[in-house]
């Protein structure tokens, strides 16, 4: 009997295919990088998002008569509530500068100011504000006048690219901050001069200004730069007076 010997069969290859990757859902409003996008830098306000700056609030200068460092603004207008919004307090103070702000009772970090120690300020401060349209601001600091303007960024950074100030108590006329500005393109550049003069409105030389506000004792005047690269803040005013300026920059 003729022996035939079996072949083993073995079981047909399978062609591997790899499972579909899930498709990417459309970016979210906001997010915070170290990120292909970020590189380790905080990022408000992605998915392409223009940069906007809106100034929402110009409350009267507040008199404390020394008596006080504590200055209440109540309910002051922060625009549309968005995951990216960037609430700006810009400041100035008499007697005393400004050590803290506070939105909505969380503490706002600040990006610049001039002159810290001497007898009236400027100063920039921000916060990362998702909800709400209106917030209480507390100002510490200042025990004689104390001035704010508020406003909201969008579409931008969470930190300032880069800041300037003016930090003598009568740096001449125009007023301007001892190194430029560098604005990034879409970007702004946000500005604050705290003087003791009352004759406003000073002539803004470079910027626009939103808001100018005086009492008998200051005034606070505040505005933003949408030119983008090198900018240097000047302010015409008075030929002598304590004014100082304090300016930071944004961009997406």
């Amino acid at each position: 009997m003729l022996h035939v010997p079996q072949r083993s069969i073995l079981p047909a290859p399978r062609l591997w295919i790899p499972p579909e990757r899930p498709l990417l859902a459309a970016a979210p409003s906001w997010y915070i990088a170290g990120n292909e996008r970020g590189r380790g830098a905080a990022i408000i306000g992605g998915g392409g998002a223009a940069p906007a700056w809106t100034a929402t609030a110009n409350p009267a200068i507040v008199n404390n008569g020394f008596g006080t460092s504590t200055t209440t603004f109540t309910n002051q207008a922060i625009g549309t509530a968005s995951a990216d919004r960037i609430v700006v307090v810009f400041g100035s103070s008499t007697f005393n500068p400004t050590t803290g702000v506070t939105c909505g009772g969380n503490a706002m970090t600040l990006a610049v100011q001039s002159d810290p120690a001497g007898t009236q300020d400027a100063s920039v401060w921000y916060l990362n504000v998702t909800t709400g349209t209106t917030a209480t601001i507390v100002v510490e600091g200042g025990i004689q006048f104390v001035g704010i303007t508020v406003g909201i960024l969008t579409g931008v950074t969470a930190t300032p690219t880069t800041t300037a100030i003016d930090p003598s108590e009568s740096g001449g006329d125009p007023y301007t901050t001892t190194t430029a500005l560098t604005v990034p393109s879409t970007g702004f550049g946000l500005v604050v001069l705290g003087s003791n003069s009352t004759a406003v409105p000073f002539t803004w030389n470079v910027g626009t200004r939103d808001f100018s506000t005086t009492s008998a004792g200051m005034s606070i005047e505040t505005g933003f730069i949408s030119a983008s690269g090198s900018q240097t803040p000047s302010i015409s005013g008075p030929g002598f007076a304590s004014t100082y300026i304090a300016a930071a920059t944004w961009g997406p």
